[in-house]
């Protein structure tokens, strides 16, 4: 095979009217090799490319392909690390070359390491290229490199104007070059709708996709629907377009995908994906190849609420088959169903922690408040359950104040750790009863913690009293099982031996209704005749036999 002396390259997407008018451009020769990269095309391009190489079985076309769309500068990359020819040449795929102005330019290849030439625009104006505003005509389509003196510099991976900056790069370096003059390039604008064709009309840079939503909300459907595709397709260039958003939600977003605050200039994009908040006005001002609507709601169900709104520049996309169905049958157009994007992450864990304890100083409030703050500011996950009746301010908004339960061993047992700040207990209930259950705890480090059979690292982590030293690390990871028993009571030996005469019966509830106005002392509450209240069966009869009450059932 003869040396390559030029590389054509051309980056193509959506262009399957044009790409074999670019192609057929381009002399036949064999020291002339054509590089096409499809950047992710959703029309026929791809399969456009593959006819005609196999049409043209003598012409040296390879043929390369993007999976996802990577915009103009990663696509041109691949084909500037692919090249093989001694100079290489950029042609767009909506434009082509003049036959004859490129052999007369391939002649003027001698070594020198950049080779200007020229275009012609539909109008007819050839502008002149001099040293003076060569980089005012900055693109690589105006210049022919040597490989070897382009090295490694690369576009930059933008989606606008990537060889202007390329251009920059090989201008800034010491090297040779030559104006020809030579109209090689037949360049086409102007042309309506093209990128150069926004940009002189007033649009913005062009971007790829465009999700629009005039107001994103805290929380809801939609801005799930938002969150989850910018989560799972964050490698794709979507920028969130909206007039108004919470903060929060906002930042969220931010994380994965561009957003941008829209004032209702025009704005130009591959693609644009509007809910039901749109208005006509919208769709001239943010010009599209593709528009979509997302039909996220039950019209059917909620036709007296929001109605359907139509336009026939929209491709109509149901994120379920009943939304499908209902925008059917009001509006005779049969939607394509696409489910909504989900993203399942493995979960963090998440700390539960539980005491069960009066707010007050000594019970050590204050430490409490503390520990909660070390846990936010270092992002452990978790959630601090306080059974009490007491009031205290938390700023946290993983503690939670619950009324004070008599027994909360259930509730122990399935914690991660129980929680006991105070200043000094005597033996402790709860963190006894949650050693047993095989709960670690977290304590200040209690003069009574050795007849606890506390130990700091293995079933508890013991904090400083003034809690200068908080192992959060440490409390997050966990500590592994262990193995408890409490020590044996003296009771036994202490009470009077006895055999009980008290059955579970005795202490059952019933209720008992007053026969005359009484004061009943253990409730500290004056009964009027008819009135009833609930007591122990034991309670009850002593009642009856006084003549205050009897007992109803």
């Amino acid at each position: 095979m003869k040396d390559i002396k030029v590389s054509v390259l051309i980056p193509v997407w959506n262009q399957e009217k044009l790409i074999i008018r670019a192609l057929d451009s381009i002399p036949d020769r064999d020291d002339i090799e054509i590089l096409v990269c499809d950047d992710g095309s959703r029309d026929e391009t791809w399969d456009v490319l593959q006819r005609y190489t196999r049409r043209n079985p003598g012409r040296n076309i390879r043929l390369f392909r993007n999976d996802t769309n990577l915009g103009e500068g990663a696509t041109r990359n691949v084909l500037l690390d692919a090249a093989q020819g001694e100079y290489i040449a950029s042609l767009d795929s909506d434009d082509r070359f003049s036959p004859e102005g490129f052999e007369k330019a391939m002649a003027q290849l001698d070594g020198t390491d950049i080779v200007f030439i020229t275009w012609k625009e539909n109008s007819g104006r050839v502008p002149k290229i001099t040293k003076e505003n060569k980089l005012f005509y900055c693109g690589l389509t105006l210049r022919l490199i040597r490989r070897e003196f382009l090295g490694e510099d690369r576009c930059d991976p933008i989606r606008y104007a990537p060889d202007k900056t390329l251009s920059v790069k090989l201008d800034a370096r010491e090297h040779t070059e030559k104006f020809t003059g030579i109209v090689a390039y037949l360049y086409n604008y102007p042309r309506a709708g093209s990128l150069v064709d926004l940009k002189a009309r007033g649009y913005e840079s062009m971007y790829n996709t465009i999700v629009y939503y005039g107001h994103i909300f805290r929380i809801g459907g939609v801005e799930t629907f938002f969150y989850e595709l910018a989560r799972k397709y964050a490698d794709r260039d979507i920028t969130m377009l909206y007039k108004s958003g919470d903060p929060e939600q906002l930042q969220r977003l931010g994380r994965y995908i561009r957003l941008k605050k829209w004032d209702e200039k025009p704005i130009s994009c591959r693609q644009a994906i509007f809910g039901y908040s749109w208005e006509p006005r919208d769709l001239d001002l943010i010009r599209a190849e593709e528009y979509i609507q997302v039909i996220h709601a039950d019209f059917g169900a909620l036709k007296n609420v929001i109605r359907p709104k139509l336009d026939p520049r929209f491709r109509y996309l149901a994120v379920s088959e009943n939304n499908a169905v209902e925008w059917e049958k009001l509006t005779g157009i049969r939607p394509e169903v696409c489910y909504n994007p989900i993203t399942v992450d493995k979960p963090q864990k998440v700390l539960h922690l539980i005491s069960a304890t009066r707010l007050g100083h000594e019970k050590g409030v204050a430490r409490m408040q503390k520990l909660a703050k070390a846990l936010d500011d270092a992002g452990v996950r978790y959630v601090w359950t306080i059974y009490t009746d007491s009031t205290a301010r938390f700023d946290s908004p993983n503690v939670i104040l619950a009324p004070s339960r008599l027994d909360v061993r259930d509730y122990v047992a399935d914690a991660d750790y129980l929680v006991q700040l105070s200043d000094t207990e005597g033996y402790p209930y709860s963190l006894l009863e949650a050693l047993c259950l095989g709960t670690p705890v977290i304590v200040t480090d209690l003069p009574s913690n050795p007849d606890s059979q506390v130990v700091d690292g293995v079933n508890a982590w013991v904090l400083p009293f003034d809690m200068s030293e908080i192992p959060v690390e440490k409390i997050a990871k966990g500590l592994k099982r262990f193995k408890y028993k409490p020590r044996e009571d003296g009771w036994g030996k202490i009470l009077v031996p006895s055999v009980s005469s008290w059955s579970e019966e005795r202490g059952k509830t019933v209720t008992v209704e007053a026969v005359v106005k009484y004061l009943d002392l253990e409730l500290n509450k004056v009964f009027e005749p008819g009135q009833t209240h609930e007591c122990t069966r034991d309670r009850g009869e002593a009642l009856e036999q006084k003549h205050l009450a009897r007992i109803l059932y």
